[in-house]
């Protein structure tokens, strides 16, 4: 249960093969998409799964040029993330256009690539995936209330008591199904293998847009995917089994 890079991005998983070892969750090619949030976006819009719109700030590009151009675009406030980063790092929320010129430069230093995305106004929400292809199926969507910061950051994702697990998501059901039903299409998207764990908001309006893949999600007493797999019943126990499972699918 690897976070972030290598292990995660699919350097790992790539030696892991090149000597025969074999490993639980997703491949190269999966692990490489996961992590790089712009090739995840671009894929789930080519199979038609809703994902916020967004302006890319690569390499080379004046960051202040995707600024202007996401203000254009989307208006305030908008959502700076870096391209491939984890558990929140980097992602801010721009409420005015001198905080975002800010964010995006800081964001060019400390992170390089990194995009600007319109902000979904809505319900939190994240869905876990057992299985590979079309074996996989949902386990029950949570819903994440965070409480005293502005949204699921880094704090509220690994501070005990910042974050209130609602488990199933209140959501109209015809909504519950749809969501579910794209975050299972993320998962076979990208490819992945096992297991994962896919981030979603829905709007007020009830529309699913699918953030990212989770490609290794966390596996604490705090964290989301072993919280949604006991509201079906499966104990923490029985998903290490079920994960162990994925390394001699």
């Amino acid at each position: 249960m690897l976070h972030g890079k290598p292990g995660e991005d699919g350097t790992f998983q790539g030696a892991l093969e090149s000597v025969g070892i074999p490993y639980t969750g997703s491949g190269v090619l999966a692990s490489a998409l996961g992590i790089n949030k712009i090739a995840a976006k671009r894929v789930f819009q080519a199979v038609g799964i809703p994902t916020p719109p967004y302006v890319v700030a690569m390499y080379g590009r004046d960051p202040l040029d995707a600024a202007k151009e996401a203000l254009e675009r989307f208006g305030l406030p908008l959502v700076v993330k870096p391209k491939d980063e984890g558990s929140s790092l980097g992602v801010v929320i721009a409420h005015t256009e001198e905080e975002l010129f800010e964010t995006v430069k800081r964001e060019r230093q400390e992170f390089g690539d990194f995009f600007i995305e319109k902000f979904i106004k809505g319900k939190t929400v994240t869905t876990g995936i057992l299985g590979t292809g079309m074996e996989a199926f949902a386990v029950p969507v949570l819903e994440l209330r965070v409480k005293g910061r502005e949204f699921y950051d880094y704090e509220a994702k690994y501070t005990k008591g910042l974050t209130e697990f609602v488990i199933p998501a209140e959501l109209p059901k015809d909504v519950y199904q749809k969501l579910q039903e794209f975050s299972l299409e993320a998962h076979r998207a990208l490819e992945c293998r096992g297991f994962s764990r896919v981030d979603a908001v829905v709007s007020e309006d009830g529309q699913p847009y699918i953030l990212e893949v989770n490609t290794i999600p966390g596996m604490t007493e705090l964290s989301d995917l072993p919280a949604e797999a006991a509201a079906m019943g499966i104990s923490y126990d029985e998903l290490v089994l079920w994960i162990l499972k994925s390394a001699f699918e």
